[in-house]
Formats: structure tokens, C-alpha cells, sequence
């Protein structure tokens, strides 16, 4: 009888063990899973960049746009991935600093593909330079952001008809 008791004891104080260790590895996968989803923007940059030098060995690079804007550069990045286009970010350490605000050619980034894509990548470039020409966003929407950026900020990023479009090199 006594052994019985023991016996259960024993399994009662496994199985709390057992469901310690689960619930500790159910925590840690839903905050690695939580920390990949709010990865910021320059550490999936930086993965992409990754991902091009693995496949860049005796490959032609060529620079197909120039940018100030990280949003830019996100969504025109985005857009060429979609396409199986590799990308690779030049000089975007500075724009961290001071993003989407043109100093001379020290904020600017040079996003760079492999030469046998060029058409397509300038195809697609192209493209979405037009859209952007065309849009007219809210004048007072941006007027009303660009005084805000100046007081508190003390620095304005153009935006609208103003915005600095990117660059196309080729």
C-alpha cells in the first residue's frame, strides 16, 4: 500500500514537471515567433542582403535605382522579391539616421540586382515611378505632417508633390 502511494506521488510530481517544461517551451516558441513578426524593417533588409551574396558568386551586379526614402526602398524591394528579383541595399546606414530626408549623397541608398534581370527589374521600376507621378495625395494631410516633422522634429521629410521619387540608374 505504502508503495502505491509512493508510486503516485511520484507520477503526480512528473507529470507537474512535465507540464512546466511544456508550458516554459510553449512561451519560448510564441515570443520567438512574436520577435520574428515585429523584426524591424533594416533586420529583414539585412536577411535580403543575405540572400543575394549567396547567390551573387561570378554573377554581373548592376545599380538600378537611388533613393532617400526607406519606404521606397521597402515597397520597390518588396516588388522585386514578388518577382524572384535578388536585391541588394547599398549606404543605407546613414538612412537609418536620417530617414527619407535628402543630405546631399550621404542618405541615399543604391538598391543593386543582377545584370540579367535589369529588364525586367527596370520594367517593374518604371512602373511603379509612374503610379507615383501620377498619385496626387491629400495636400492638407501632408501640409499638416510636414509642420508637425518641422516643430518636432526640427527636420522635414518631403512628402506629395515635393516627396523625392527614386532614381533610376539604368
Amino acid at each position: 500500500m505504502e508503495s502505491l502511494i509512493i508510486g503516485i506521488i511520484l507520477a503526480i510530481m512528473i507529470l507537474v514537471l512535465a507540464g512546466k517544461v511544456l508550458r516554459r517551451t510553449i512561451i519560448k516558441n510564441k515570443q520567438k515567433i512574436s520577435r520574428e513578426a515585429n523584426k524591424e524593417p533594416w533586420e529583414t533588409a539585412d536577411s535580403m542582403n543575405d540572400l543575394f551574396l549567396e547567390k551573387a558568386e561570378g554573377r554581373s551586379v548592376i545599380n538600378l535605382l537611388r533613393t532617400y526614402n526607406p519606404g521606397d526602398m521597402a515597397l520597390l524591394r518588396s516588388l522585386l522579391d514578388s518577382a524572384e528579383i535578388n536585391t541588394f541595399v547599398n549606404f543605407d546606414a546613414m538612412n537609418r539616421l536620417f530617414p527619407g530626408i535628402s543630405l546631399g549623397n550621404h542618405t541615399d541608398m543604391i538598391l543593386s540586382i543582377f545584370e540579367e534581370d535589369a529588364a525586367e527589374a527596370k520594367l517593374i521600376v518604371s512602373a511603379y515611378l509612374e503610379e507615383q507621378r501620377n498619385h496626387d495625395p491629400e495636400k492638407a494631410a501632408s501640409g499638416i505632417r510636414n509642420v508637425a516633422e518641422a516643430v518636432l522634429g526640427q527636420y522635414v521629410v518631403p512628402s506629395g508633390r515635393n516627396k523625392t521619387l527614386p532614381e533610376l540608374l539604368l
